[in-house]
């Protein structure tokens, strides 16, 4: 991962994958986003697992919800 690129090294991958996809002008695939990350698909696709069950837990009110659509992801 670039420090140019992200220099606060203390989020972690599910904060890093929320900041890509929140702020992508469409939805982006786990390959985009683990070439963005310098990250394997597989450990990419394990957080988008972990940030959907995030998002999909009621009792934590978020107001977002991950999408997945032909192997893209869009919050």
């Amino acid at each position: 991962m670039s420090e140019a690129n992200f220099p606060d090294q203390s989020l972690s991958l599910t904060a890093l994958l929320e900041v890509l996809l929140f702020s992508a002008p469409a939805a982006l695939s786990s390959a985009q986003l683990a070439a963005a990350l310098e990250l394997p698909v597989n450990e990419i696709e394990s957080a988008l697992a972990e940030l959907e069950g995030v998002y999909n837990n009621p009792g934590l009110g978020r107001g977002l919800r991950l999408q997945k659509s032909r192997g893209r992801y869009q919050l």
